[in-house]
């Protein structure tokens, strides 16, 4: 549901100040699904790229150096460092900059590489020129690889059997789309811009095939409450129970169970 327009709050206290924070500071005392999900006993974890070297540079009272990759100019900032702003845990008191659930991406290839063991869910997100956001004076290309790096490490690593992929975007990025938004939600009055991507992949998904049902980001957490929390809390003002859930592009052959539709 609705809590504030991108960019006016920055996060409170976020260990990975890059030096540039958009907005006032602020923080929320509402539960996340992490803190649900914590509750009942389920890992989760947000892996972020760039957050060490962040973390390292707070400690040192100075501010983090650009990734040396970034084609930005000048790269002192985004979308060359790691953004605070970008890391939704990070705007909330039970969750912000933890270190059991708030971790650089090394981590999470750390494991694959090793097979210690994920988290039972996993958020990923890379420096803000591996996002192919526009006007990020870097490359589409530079995220396509990003992308399809990891996910050759996830199915090569020893938990491919076990692992769904859900990538998607925070936005379309201003590009044009031939198909109306729907209207308004319900919940909470806001309104849907054009489509963004959505793509399952992994053992449990159906194969070359297009879903027609209207999903959104709170599908993906109307999925995570399904499979294991079991039930819809109704925590995003009801979001999570009126939205579609993933259920039409996953192969109930697969998963052994049929994930609801809506």
């Amino acid at each position: 549901n609705f809590v504030f327009l991108d960019n006016t709050v920055g996060p409170q206290g976020a260990v990975g100040l890059s030096c540039q924070i958009d907005g006032a500071p602020g923080q929320y005392p509402d539960k996340t699904i992490g803190d649900l999900l914590t509750a009942a006993n389920v890992p989760w974890t947000f892996f972020a790229e760039g957050y060490q070297r962040a973390s390292d540079a707070k400690k040192a009272g100075t501010c983090m150096a650009a990734d040396s990759a970034c084609p930005a100019t000048p790269s002192k900032f985004y979308p060359c460092t790691f953004d605070p702003g970008d890391v939704p845990f990070d705007y909330y008191q039970s969750t912000v900059d933890n270190p059991d659930t708030l971790k650089d991406i090394d981590a999470f290839t750390g494991s694959l590489t090793s097979g210690t063991g994920l988290p039972s869910v996993s958020y990923i997100k890379p420096l803000g020129f591996k996002t192919e956001h526009p006007g990020a004076k870097s490359k589409l290309s530079d995220g396509v690889t990003f992308v399809n790096d990891l996910i050759t490490q996830i199915e090569g690593s020893s938990y491919a059997a076990s692992t769904l992929v859900i990538l998607t975007y925070d936005e379309s990025g201003g590009y044009f789309d031939h198909i109306a938004p729907p209207a308004a939600s319900t919940v909470d009055n806001k309104p849907y811009g054009p489509r963004i991507p959505m793509m399952a992949m992994g053992p449990f998904v159906k194969k070359n095939f297009v879903s027609h049902v209207q999903m959104e980001h709170s599908s993906l957490v109307k999925f995570i409450e399904w499979n294991w929390l079991g039930e819809q809390t109704g925590q995003l003002s009801t979001r999570d129970k009126v939205v579609a859930n993933i259920g039409s592009v996953l192969d109930a052959t697969a998963t052994g169970t049929a994930v609801p539709e809506n």
